[in-house]
């Protein structure tokens, strides 16, 4: 599933808030329910359904959480389990 991470993600995302990051932002209006985003690690839906991503995306939500901003993106999820 490809995920576009655009403008208003980034603006309306809360740093440091695994539900409310720009990235969580951009899963849900995939269609994603309830995604709890860590850095390596994404979880959603009901059965809390494990995804994986690239390792960019971690690096991403890290600099996006130490103050230095996020440019729109896309990148692709997998189900794992």
């Amino acid at each position: 599933m490809k995920i576009k991470v655009n403008q208003v993600h980034i603006d309306n995302g809360e740093a440091r808030n695994c539900e409310r990051c720009p990235v969580a932002l951009a899963l849900q209006d995939a269609g994603l329910f309830e995604p709890s985003i860590g850095y390596s690690t994404l979880y959603a839906g009901v059965n809390r359904d494990e995804y994986e991503f690239p390792d960019v995306v971690g690096s991403k939500i890290l600099a996006f959480d130490d103050g230095l901003g996020m440019e729109p993106f896309e990148f692709k999820i997998k189900k794992v389990r």
